[in-house]
């Protein structure tokens, strides 16, 4: 009974809203169609850019690990930075304590 008037609550107060701001959702959707080429383009932009910032790094690191003999690279937990933290740590005998 208590979740059947919560959900009811939010019903009204999603209803309630639509119905006060209906003319600025209509002006939203209606400066959305204006600029919606724009919008993608910003939009894909930004998750390029995004992904370009975020993924030399890992592949850098498999890279290494590849390159170094090992078949196959797995992520570490806590990403990049513990595989560097990682491998400072072992800079005195690197690959000695893990064999390819």
């Amino acid at each position: 009974m208590v979740s059947g008037s919560g959900a009811g609550l939010w019903a009204a107060l999603a209803l309630g809203a639509g119905w006060l701001l209906q003319g600025a959702v209509q002006g939203a959707i209606s400066v959305l169609d204006q600029h919606a080429g724009g919008a993608l383009l910003i939009t894909t932009g930004l998750v390029a850019s995004w992904l370009g910032w975020k993924m030399p790094a890992p592949i850098q690191a498999a890279r290494y690990l590849l390159d170094a003999g090992y078949h196959a690279a797995r992520p570490l937990q806590g990403g990049y930075e513990a595989w560097m933290a990682a491998n400072a740590a072992n800079a005195d005998s690197p690959g000695e304590n893990i064999k390819p």
